[in-house]
């Protein structure tokens, strides 16, 4: 038996869109995928270059940190 697609209304996503831009989140792209699954690409953290020495190491030492 097959599944019901999930509808995903356009409020819902504007309230995500919103809630993450008033977070300081920029969102880059929304996806959405022939099953319902929607992905939403944001630019945290890939252009930004870590600027103190515990972000240098943090980052050097991310597969140890948990």
């Amino acid at each position: 038996m097959s599944r019901r697609p999930i509808v995903i209304r356009q409020s819902d996503l504007t309230a995500v869109l919103k809630a993450m831009t008033k977070a300081g989140i920029e969102v880059r792209a929304v996806e959405f995928d022939i099953s319902g699954k929607v992905v939403i690409t944001t630019s945290a953290g890939q252009d930004d270059p870590p600027r103190t020495d515990l972000d240098r190491w943090l980052v050097k030492h991310a597969d140890g940190v948990r």
